[in-house]
């Protein structure tokens, strides 16, 4: 098997995070596959060495011209095979630098304007690993020229321990809830959860709600959350903390606007925690369904969750059991080395296949490289608003409507 050269590129490494998990997967795992990886993360500073991960430490004042030089430096002594991105974020200022022979993005979930940043850095792309079954389908119309053999579905990897205690029965203690990942509003709408607790207080439930992450809005949600013995916050856990208390709950509660499919959900499967999530149209609706289909609800619909975790609570062990043991079997795919063995025989189809991405970018105008991200972001927020404003007139609609 001929070795690989392999770049991953992405902005956080140390986070406690669904793509960051991934990026730790491959950095111990690469090289058992045949990959000589290195691993560029933009937006951290380094506090500690990693062996062969490179951070750029940028932020929302780093210019173009900084962050092109912090770049051009971390790859300087390489000239890799492939050059993975882990998001699309940098890619118009920063790819013509990766020294890549092939370049493939991995997109890990749906996010908002997905479809049009795949339009515009299509041309840039060998080929796409879709984190999800339901984005195969929006990378397949938004880039219809793209060979079929160039885009894949892949099941994110799962490492879970061996055993975990027994739960006790819930006749005996309250109903253990838990929100596992970044807390935050964006995305993640943390706050939600003060209005569900009002309705399962209503509903009467017992229950304890725990939080294992960190985030933005976690300061706030604790001042609204204020009883420590019906509320914790665990910070962030990695290793077998983290699998203690994941594997502790009795059900993990997600309120988000969207998702991919939360490597959070996944684990929290793999060891039995029974799922309830909202309906987005996301990676994760298949997963939850495949447990049990009232354990998905439409966005904001607390009074179903409550109705339906007060009827969870009254279940013979036998019932959860049979729920939690479907969790188990829907994520058996994301076990051992099936993600890496798909993995790297993709990346070896890509490297086999004739080149498609363009190598050439498109001029900038000269003052954008000493802009900050920050202004390039308001100023990409003004073209999108006067293209919208276009298009409606355009169209003869009124542009309040759009």
């Amino acid at each position: 098997m001929n070795r690989i050269r392999l770049t991953h590129l992405f902005t956080s490494f140390q986070e406690l995070g669904g793509v960051s998990a991934v990026l730790q997967h491959h950095h111990a795992n690469d090289f058992r596959w045949g990959i000589d990886s290195e691993f560029v993360i933009f937006s951290e500073k380094q506090t500690r060495p990693v062996e062969r991960v490179h951070f750029l430490g940028f932020d929302a004042h780093s210019t173009i011209r900084l962050a092109r030089d912090r770049l051009r430096q971390a790859v300087a002594q390489t000239h890799s095979d492939v050059a993975v991105y882990h998001t699309t974020w940098g890619m118009p200022y920063l790819s013509d630098l990766d020294r890549s022979n092939r370049r493939i993005l991995v997109q890990h979930g749906h996010v908002p304007g997905l479809a049009a940043t795949l339009q515009f850095r299509g041309d840039w792309l060998d080929g796409i690993v879709c984190i999800g079954e339901p984005l195969l389908q929006t990378v397949r119309e938004c880039l219809p020229k793209l060979q079929a053999n160039r885009i894949t579905v892949l099941p994110c990897p799962l490492n879970p321990p061996g055993s975990l205690p027994c739960r006790r029965p819930f006749d005996k203690r309250p109903l253990i809830l838990g929100f596992c990942g970044r807390i935050s509003v964006e995305q993640k709408r943390v706050d939600r959860f003060p209005r569900l607790c009002a309705c399962l207080d209503q509903m009467g439930l017992s229950y304890r709600l725990e939080f294992l992450g960190e985030g933005p809005a976690r300061a706030s949600l604790e001042r609204k959350l204020v009883d420590r013995s019906k509320f914790q916050f665990h910070g962030r856990k990695s290793g077998d903390e983290f699998w203690r208390v994941l594997g502790n709950w009795d059900v993990i509660l997600f309120l988000s606007d969207y998702e991919g499919v939360p490597l959070a959900l996944l684990e929290a499967l793999s060891v039995g925690v029974i799922p309830f999530y909202p309906r987005i149209g996301s990676g994760g609706d298949a997963y939850v369904a495949g447990v049990r289909k009232d354990l998905l609800f439409e966005p904001e619909d607390y009074a179903h969750v409550a109705e339906t975790l007060k009827k969870l609570s009254l279940l013979p062990e036998s019932d959860l059991e049979r729920l939690r043991s479907n969790g188990r079997e829907v994520t058996a795919v994301h076990l051992g080395d099936n993600y890496m063995k798909s993995f790297s025989a993709f990346v070896r189809q890509i490297v086999a296949l004739p080149k498609v991405s363009q190598s050439t970018f498109p001029r900038r105008p000269f003052f954008v490289e000493d802009c900050s991200f920050t202004w390039l972001g308001r100023l990409g927020a003004v073209r999108r608003a006067f293209l919208r404003l276009r298009s409606g007139i355009l169209s003869g609609s009124s542009p309040s409507r759009h």
